[in-house]
């Protein structure tokens, strides 16, 4: 039999149907993670920062929890709302009980990264 004809004969399939998805649903499932529980404290001290960020105009990271993983986006607060509990930053809302971590930034280190989140 020629090389050629043997070559589609070995290649590997898909035997098990859903195999492959619940593979990688298991793969998805173990690199999640719990929501963290911050203190009052912490809290505290995200909310002073969010709160000068807005009014300084300063760029911020922030390190936020969704659907079991964490995400980083950088930039300018648009918005803070306490009624419905989100902040915008570069277009994306966010809601305040799932930030976990807020930094200050300078502005050579802005950008956009909301799209590496598909919540977003």
């Amino acid at each position: 039999m020629p090389t050629r004809d043997r070559q589609g004969k070995w290649q590997p399939f898909d035997a098990v149907p859903g195999y492959q998805e619940a593979l990688q649903q298991t793969k998805t499932k173990q690199s999640w993670e719990k929501c963290p529980t911050l203190s009052e404290d912490e809290i505290e001290e995200i909310n002073i920062i969010l709160q000068r960020g807005l009014l300084e105009k300063i760029p911020l990271r922030i390190t936020y929890y969704q659907k079991g993983f964490f995400y980083d986006i950088e930039g300018l607060i648009q918005m803070i709302s306490p009624l419905i509990g989100k902040i915008i930053i570069n277009g994306c809302p966010i809601r305040l009980t799932s930030i976990y971590r807020v930094e200050e930034r300078s502005l050579s280190n802005e950008k956009n990264n909301c799209d590496s989140n598909p919540y977003c």
